[in-house]
């Protein structure tokens, strides 16, 4: 009788556990079939024309679509122009004095800024006669990475009194430095002692992408994207290193770090130091 008792328990266990085990796989069925692979935006299509390093990041910038007098500002992805934090500071810096101020009234606030600026002349259907004297503007035959800025009249592009401002200005954060660099005499950093390091860590463009690593070498090129580790770096701007040289790198050097620690520690502990150098 007792045989019969458990062997009808068994059963009964065993009928209960076949029973769920459809309602299980009906449920990851469910799961397989809602889920959809996410759909391609815009962005996408924007980086296209960005490289390891750029500016990645959807910000304000100039609309090239359009002429500079009618010109607005977009909010996307583009690594050919320079970027800003606002709609504001785009207008005013992509399109400073700009007669027309078609890229300020575009804005959803334009009403409240018009308060604080002066008002805009009230015969608004007199046709615009470009009478600018010569100044420094961008040159709009060239591309921005590699983009210049030369001295012309120029009534549909913001103009600037000299050809650093107009670097600074059109150019802010060119990566190539070519506006900069075809100064007659380009802008120098403070002299560096050989051999000098940042605290920061930014990559090395200047070497092939499979075999170059990140560096801490002073100076910092002008616009270059900065990381606190040789690790970060590594793993933002080459994460699609085959050779893995730069994580490798990264692993060495902090193996060295961590060994020259352990020396300093071990020598203060002995009562060792480092003797100077006689003069």
């Amino acid at each position: 009788m007792k045989i019969t008792q458990v062997t009808l328990a068994f059963t009964l266990l065993a009928a209960t556990n076949a029973a769920k085990k459809p309602s299980g796989v009906r449920r990851r069925q469910l799961q397989d079939d809602s889920f959809s692979m996410p759909a391609a935006t815009e962005e996408v299509e924007d980086l296209a024309n960005c490289w390891p390093g750029s500016n990645e990041q959807a910000a304000w910038h100039r609309d090239t679509s359009m002429d500079w007098a009618n010109g607005i500002c977009k909010f996307h992805v583009d690594c050919e122009s320079t970027s800003y934090s606002s709609e504001k500071e785009c207008c005013d810096g992509a399109y400073a004095n700009q007669w027309s101020k078609a890229c300020l009234k575009n804005m959803p606030d334009y009403e409240e800024i018009a308060e604080s600026v002066e008002p805009a002349d009230e015969a608004t259907d007199v046709e615009y006669v470009c009478d600018q004297p010569e100044a420094w503007h961008r040159d709009t035959s060239m591309g921005w990475a590699n983009g210049v800025c030369v001295f012309n009249v120029d009534c549909e592009e913001t103009s600037y009194a000299s050809e650093g401002e107009c670097c600074a200005g059109a150019y802010a954060n060119q990566w190539s430095e070519a506006c900069f660099k075809n100064m007659p005499k380009p802008p120098t950093p403070s002299p560096i002692a050989e051999g000098a390091t940042l605290d920061v860590w930014y990559a090395d463009w200047a070497t092939p992408f499979e075999a170059a690593a990140c560096t801490n070498a002073a100076p910092l090129p002008r616009g270059e994207a900065t990381y606190p580790t040789m690790m970060e770096c590594c793993n933002d701007v080459y994460a699609a290193q085959t050779s893995g040289m730069c994580v490798a790198t990264a692993v060495v050097d902090s193996a060295a770090d961590a060994v020259g620690d352990a020396l300093d520690d071990l020598g203060g502990m002995l009562g060792f130091t480092e003797e100077e150098e006689s003069p």
